[in-house]
């Protein structure tokens, strides 16, 4: 667009000064996209082997996003409400811009690079799972299910990309159902999981939203009465991902931003948000690093036999997209359930994705109209 203006400039000029030269004796010069089988790319069948069979607190990754099982709860009552508490409005009224925190960044990071033409950037959303699964049963449930929810953070977040950024995206489902290839539902979070990150193919980026859980009965605690003290973001990235200094930008940027919100909210015990040192690699996940309390998040990888553990994350490298699953905090932490259903949690969280998503890529928010 900005060769076509000056084209335009230029031509205009030249008419100008031959008028000039004529009159006066003056002289001058001047998606997109189709859904792949599996079967046969990088594991087919064996592809997703590595997938639990059901995604229950202790499978640890709202993430490796199996068959729907119903979480069982001890009735205990709430005890992660910290010391000084505030309230999801209040955090969207205090929130620091998320390039302050100069003590989280890397201690070597690439330098932003200009902003590219949005119109060039698609991003894949994908909302973890689908409607009713990895729904809990118990005290102080407050009706969350992950299913549901992942579809309220990824249409809000779809919204303020457009609407603040100009970026546009693509889910993989925009209603409580999923269809993909002719698999529907519990088959794609299952043995035919990895069209789901396929369905990115084209797309400059590929995110699957979830919210993360725990080994049952973590740290000495019933298993869905975690202490908050157990949040922390955690984003785990694709094998192509890792090659990509603007995806590795996007990734930090997201956990630092969540990390700031879910330690405002006291969802957290701390904002700390682990930067990646230029040539350090990335680490690899671990239960103890996921269930670990009063930690940092982080950014990780989780590889297994066939490449990327994460039958999504392995869908979209297939795919040749670089892709990162977001655990934004723990539905294991009763405090986040009660936030994500009665208040905006939902709307903070997606803020921050976006927020990090355009910090990534080197994008500003459009000045709000007059």
């Amino acid at each position: 667009m900005r060769m076509k203006i000056r084209k335009k400039y230029f031509a205009a000029a030249a008419l100008f000064m031959a008028a000039a030269v004529f009159l006066g004796g003056c002289a001058g010069n001047n998606d997109i996209k189709a859904a792949a089988d599996t079967a046969g790319a990088a594991g087919s069948g064996a592809a997703d082997e590595e997938t639990p069979a059901a995604k229950t607190p202790g499978s640890n990754a709202a993430d490796t996003e199996n068959s729907s099982a119903e979480i069982t709860e001890a009735e205990t009552l709430e005890t992660e409400t910290p010391e000084a508490e505030i309230t999801a409005a209040d955090a969207a009224d205090t929130e620091t811009p998320a390039s302050e925190p100069a003590d989280t960044e890397p201690s070597s990071a690439a330098p932003v690079p200009d902003a590219p033409d949005t119109d060039d950037i698609l991003i894949c959303i994908d909302p973890g799972h689908y409607a009713g699964s990895y729904t809990m049963t118990g005290e102080n449930i407050y009706g969350y299910t992950e299913g549901d929810f992942t579809l309220r953070l990824a249409l809000r977040l779809r919204q303020i990309l457009n609407e603040q950024y100009g970026i546009h995206s693509i889910l993989t489902r925009e209603t409580g159902s999923i269809t993909l290839g002719g698999y529907t539902n519990g088959e794609l979070d299952g043995g035919h999981i990895s069209l789901r990150g396929e369905y990115a193919r084209g797309c400059s980026y590929f995110i699957s939203l979830h919210t993360n859980a725990n080994e049952d009965n973590a740290n000495g605690f019933p298993t869905c009465q975690q202490p908050a003290s157990i949040t922390k973001a955690i984003v785990i990235v694709n094998q192509p991902a890792l090659q990509s200094e603007t995806a590795l930008r996007m990734a930090e940027a997201i956990g630092r931003n969540l990390s700031d919100i879910n330690f405002r909210l006291g969802l957290s015990a701390t904002d700390a948000f682990a930067g990646i040192s230029s040539g350090e690699p990335v680490i690899e996940w671990t239960k103890e690093k996921n269930d670990q309390l009063n930690a940092e998040g982080f950014i990780c990888q989780r590889l297994g036999s066939h490449g990327d553990y994460y039958g999504v994350l392995r869908g979209s490298a297939n795919a040749g997209v670089p892709g990162m699953i977001v655990e934004h905090g723990f539905h294991t932490v009763a405090k986040m359930r009660r936030l994500a259903m009665e208040e905006d949690l939902c709307e903070l969280w997606a803020g921050a994705d976006a927020r990090g998503i355009a910090e990534g890529l080197g994008i500003q928010a459009a000045a709000p109209s007059p």
